[in-house]
């Protein structure tokens, strides 16, 4: 029997290599791949949405804030005239019954719609009487804006005063909020919720602006202010 070369072997050998079906990829492979594409996902969404950071306030900072406030004379703040107060608590974010109580503390409640006289009625002219003076005492609506100093990573702070109270949710953009004041000359801010790193507000009137110390959860600060 004549004995094969090892070339002849060749074709052969190629034609049963063909056949054989293709490897799978490993599996360490696959997770690597699955494992890349997830960072890289992360990495997008981070880019594109960063998460908000927490406020940093160096001590330095926070002092000064602190020594300011104790040395800063009340803040000027615009008071509402009243023939406007009742439009304007009529826009206010709450329900309609502390809309009623408010204007009645202010004194502004709407009055009760009553039929028209007849023509032919003659009513008298009321007499002059005396224009008294504004009582500094009564309750008046003010204008405050807030801010976020920081970073607006959710600080909430409570606005009270004369028995009203309202939560605000800090940001950059200036909030404008609207709240009773009686003669006490105080305002009260209490915070409510830090988002980290310390609630910084800022309280802004028509003509000058303040930085108040930096806050935390459950602290009441009393802040002076007198009416334009």
């Amino acid at each position: 029997m004549r004995h094969l070369e090892p070339q002849q072997m060749q074709p052969r050998e190629r034609r049963d290599r063909q056949r054989q079906p293709a490897r799978k990829p490993s599996l360490w492979k696959l997770a690597a791949l699955i494992i890349l594409l997830a960072g890289g996902a992360g990495f997008g969404l981070t880019f594109f949405f960063p998460p908000s950071a927490a406020d940093r306030v160096t001590p330095q900072e926070a002092d000064a804030r602190l020594q300011d406030f104790a040395r800063a004379q009340p803040l000027l703040l615009q008071s509402i005239p009243r023939d406007k107060a009742d439009a304007v608590v009529s826009a206010m974010d709450m329900p309609a019954a502390q809309k009623d109580a408010l204007r009645s503390d202010l004194g502004i409640a709407t009055a009760p719609a009553t039929a028209p006289l007849p023509a032919q009625a003659q009513v008298p002219a009321p007499a002059p009487t005396a224009k008294l003076a504004p009582d500094p005492s009564a309750r008046q609506l003010v204008e405050v804006v807030l801010w976020d100093t920081h970073s607006p990573d959710g600080d909430v702070v409570r606005v009270r005063s004369a028995g009203f109270s309202r939560d605000v949710v800090l940001s950059r953009t200036p909030t404008v909020v609207f709240v009773p004041v009686d003669g006490s000359g105080v305002l009260q801010i209490q915070g409510v919720h830090d988002g980290g790193g310390g609630i910084t507000l800022g309280v802004r009137g028509p003509q000058n602006a303040m930085l108040m110390p930096v806050m935390s959860p459950g602290q009441v600060l009393n802040l002076g202010i007198r009416l334009r």
